[in-house]
């Protein structure tokens, strides 16, 4: 069969856009100096969500513990998991330390991880195109400096309006220490393409405590585990729709924990909201683990045990989900991968405690157009990936 025949009634310039989406970021940087047509189709927001839509190029962001103070990313496939390149941070935060926020289409969140500093300023970051940007604090809502106060923050993508945008929550507490009480939460929300903030004036119907891991974007929403009242354990997932700007509960499943888990992670699995139930303070009662897929979005009731893992130690937390569903945690002191399809386990080859983890890390051109041009930010460590990553942008950062 002729291989060009699906081109042949095409126009020339929709054959060009259909090939160009399909290949690498850092060909297509070096292709955007070949003339001024690919140079403006390559920066076009509707060639660059094309170019997402089709991206093979997935990996895994990781910070080990010991290293957090360096500012370095390490690149893994998130095939082979084979290590081979090292991303440094492009910018000093106030300590020095940063904490993951949120990542989408390849755009990251950063923030700094100290109490004193988190979130006072934010950092958009692609390491596929060497920029970023840096938020700066918000003055839209304006509180006595002297009332106690923690923000939660969330991140993701609003695909009308071809948009990112960073969710805060600002819980106030009283004499008591009770932050989801007398004083209401405030909320705004940061979109990239207007660069600013603005007040929203939704009502939030749970607490999200502070420093909280456990937080997924799915379906346009920011989702994170929270407290519907003053007991101790979360009961709810509490979402925040980038579209309509408005909050909603979904229950947990009533046999979640079912007399097994003692903890709850909520995850993105291959585009579904999920809970990974584990039991890290109890290997006496079960090393098993599960994951809950909630199958109808926003129905409390479709909420299913989908898989079961039985790892050879207790699982001490998890990681996340890569984009090809694997289940990335940390057991007996080794990280792990889980193939939920064929049920197997992979030794990643590290004993480094996870600092910062991005399970689901991807190529995109978002950012390109704008934000700092970020020099020397990568550096090759010389392993080899297998062959869907071999032209990838991080197959080679020595220029």
């Amino acid at each position: 069969m002729d291989g060009t025949k699906p081109y042949r009634n095409l126009p020339m310039d929709v054959v060009i856009d259909d090939i160009l989406s399909r290949l690498p970021v850092k060909t297509l940087i070096r292709f955007t100096s070949v003339c001024k047509s690919w140079y403006s189709l390559i920066r076009n927001p509707k060639f660059i969500t094309t170019h997402i839509n089709r991206s093979i190029y997935n990996y895994i962001l990781f910070m080990p513990l010991r290293n957090r103070w360096e500012g370095f990313f390490s690149v893994i496939c998130d095939k082979s998991f084979v290590e081979h390149a090292k991303l440094e941070i492009p910018f000093c935060s106030e300590y020095g330390i940063v904490r993951i926020v949120g990542s989408c289409n390849g755009l990251l969140c950063l923030t700094d991880e100290y109490v004193d500093a988190f979130g006072r300023d934010l950092y958009l970051w692609n390491p596929s195109v060497r920029k970023y940007k840096t938020i700066f604090s918000s003055s839209v809502i304006e509180f006595d400096d002297c009332l106690k106060n923690y923000s939660v923050f969330g991140f993701g993508f609003h695909k009308c309006a071809n948009d990112y945008r960073v969710v805060r929550i600002i819980y106030f507490g009283d004499d008591a220490n009770n932050f989801f009480g007398k004083v209401p939460p405030e909320v705004e929300v940061y979109s990239l393409s207007t660069d600013s903030w603005k007040r929203v004036g939704a009502a939030v119907p749970c607490e999200v405590h502070s420093f909280s891991d456990s937080l997924a974007f799915v379906d346009g929403a920011v989702h994170w585990l929270a407290y519907s009242s003053a007991e101790d354990a979360e009961d709810v997932v509490m979402s925040f729709d980038l579209n309509d700007e408005v909050f909603r509960e979904v229950m947990l499943p009533d046999n979640l924990l079912d007399g097994v888990g003692q903890e709850v992670s909520l995850m993105d699995f291959k585009g579904s909201l999920s809970l990974f139930v584990f039991s890290p303070e109890m290997p006496s009662v079960s090393k098993r683990c599960y994951i809950w897929l909630l199958r109808e979005y926003g129905a409390v009731k479709s909420w299913t045990k989908q898989f079961t893992i039985v790892p050879h130690d207790t699982v001490e937390f998890p990681l996340g989900c890569t984009k090809s569903g694997k289940v990335i945690f940390q057991t007996g002191g080794q990280l792990f991968s889980f193939d939920v399809e064929n049920q197997q386990f992979k030794d990643l080859g590290t004993s480094w405690e996870p600092y910062a983890v991005d399970a689901m890390f991807m190529e995109s051109l978002v950012l390109l157009e704008g934000g700092n041009v970020a020099f020397g930010q990568a550096m090759s460590v010389g392993a080899s990936c297998n062959s869907a990553y071999e032209d990838g942008y991080f197959e080679d950062f020595q220029e």
